[in-house]
């Protein structure tokens, strides 16, 4: 292989990121289009990082120009010279806000545009589009590889997706015969770059297959796209489950799924069963009402099983899932430090919960499962430590990450990570909370569950 073709694999892969961007919602992988293709394709084509700098129209020399004037240096450049049209100053923003936040390099902060925060916002009020899943990316490092995988976090009931079987911690691998991007092409440009490094038509034939091939495939984005808005949609979807040696394949209708309400009921015994779906704003007075109004029980069972949990955000946006945590833990325990948070790297803050006029004491059963995650596991672990609940069922999903949601004036929404959660004993969430009654998968879904946990409140 020529001393040039090497310089240019080189190139390619030291600035492979200012195209490809991260694998998560919000991080558009420039890859799927063919912009991005002749972006690749000139970066191929140059000889130094230098004539980089300098077709962009920035001095290579110049390290401290404010990122500010870099931008708008930039957007001069396409509104004086760009050939084609680009969709208006709009597009320019969100796709140089996209890439801010990719460049973060982190599954739980995105930036979503006007149709996928709108989307987004709606299921964080118990409406869902799409497949009826909760869907999160996952990652897994394989031999200096990271892969990123589109994965299941919760289903909802009644939902296409629950109809169809699929279930917590599924990975969905294809969309209608589309692959679904789970590492960078700079991983195949240097596998490339070294195994074919004497044979130059040989390494330009292996270009040309991996070029193919993530041309063809489907990015993240688009991929959590697709399953997550809209309705009357059919998608034939490719799954792999753990435990299952060949994949899954299943065709679903993508269709409106409410979120069902709080509810409450009282079981024989005076046991009552508390089973909540979601941690959202609506819910956090319903949860007072239901909780205040249950009469007397002698035992209650709190079902937290495929509950997404939810997310922090301003109260008066409408969309804050932590507030409903808070009533919840106020309601059934004595209070105290419920969790802690920990903000920036070594600053920790507890989470102090008072004790509601009220309030209900009793023996509590917590019914968790795969898909009990986020600020549902911290319920989960609140209840534990303040309220002495025993937990049942099968080792939660492991989210250690609160969220915040931000609607933008634009349309556009941003989530992102606040903090790393703790449990007040210290645990990592991020390890997902062991049952201390496990169940069989057998008797983890419908009401065998609930029987048990029952007839251990009455023993």
């Amino acid at each position: 292989m020529s001393d040039n073709f090497l310089k240019r694999i080189t190139i390619w892969s030291a600035l492979g990121t200012l195209m490809i961007g991260a694998f998560a919602a919000g991080r558009q992988i420039g890859i799927g289009s063919v912009h991005a293709f002749r972006e690749l394709h000139w970066l191929l084509a140059a000889d130094n990082g230098k004539q980089v700098a300098l077709k962009l129209g920035l001095d290579p020399q110049t390290n401290n120009v404010p990122p500010s004037d870099i931008f708008s240096n930039v957007v001069d450049y396409v509104h004086l010279k760009y050939v084609r049209g680009y969709g208006g100053d709009q597009t320019l923003s969100d796709g140089a806000l996209s890439g801010l936040v990719a460049s973060l390099d982190d599954p739980y902060t995105s930036f979503l545009k006007p149709d996928m925060g709108a989307a987004e916002q709606s299921a964080l009020r118990g409406h869902y589009q799409g497949i009826g899943a909760v869907l999160t990316i996952t990652r897994r490092k394989l031999k200096d590889v990271t892969y990123r995988y589109l994965t299941v976090m919760s289903v909802l009931p009644d939902s296409p997706a629950a109809n169809a079987g699929i279930q917590s911690g599924d990975h969905i691998t294809d969309i209608d015969g589309h692959w679904i991007i789970a590492y960078s092409i700079i991983a195949d440009v240097n596998r490339i770059s070294i195994a074919d490094k004497n044979n130059p038509a040989a390494a330009r034939k292996d270009m040309n297959q991996v070029a193919t091939h993530f041309k063809s495939g489907y990015s993240l984005t688009r991929a959590i796209s697709l399953l997550s808005e809209g309705t009357g949609k059919s998608y034939h979807i490719t799954l792999t489950r753990t435990g299952n040696a060949s994949p899954i394949q299943r065709t679903l209708t993508t269709r409106d799924t409410q979120v069902p309400p709080i509810s409450i009921q009282t079981l024989p015994g005076d046991i009552g069963r508390l089973t909540l779906h979601q941690f959202n704003e609506a819910d956090a007075g319903a949860l007072s009402r239901t909780i205040l109004s249950a009469g007397r029980l002698k035992g209650l069972i709190i079902d937290l099983r495929q509950n997404p949990g939810g997310m922090e955000a301003n109260m008066s946006s409408g969309d804050d899932g932590f507030q409903t945590y808070q009533t919840l833990i106020s309601l059934l325990t004595p209070g105290g430090k419920a969790a802690v948070l920990e903000e920036k790297p070594g600053h920790f803050v507890p989470v102090q919960i008072k004790r509601a006029p009220g309030a209900l004491h009793l023996p509590m059963i917590v019914l968790v499962d795969g898909g009990t995650s986020g600020i549902a596991e911290m319920a989960a672990a609140a209840l534990r430590s303040l309220g002495n609940a025993k937990i049942m069922g099968a080792h939660t999903f492991g989210d250690g990450i609160l969220q915040y949601f931000a609607p933008l004036s634009s349309g556009a929404c941003l989530e992102i990570a606040t903090a790393h959660v703790r449990t007040e004993e210290n645990q990592n969430l991020s390890l997902g909370i062991t049952p201390a009654y496990p169940l069989p998968p057998s008797q983890l879904r419908g009401e065998d569950a609930v029987v048990s946990a029952a007839h251990i409140l009455k023993s």
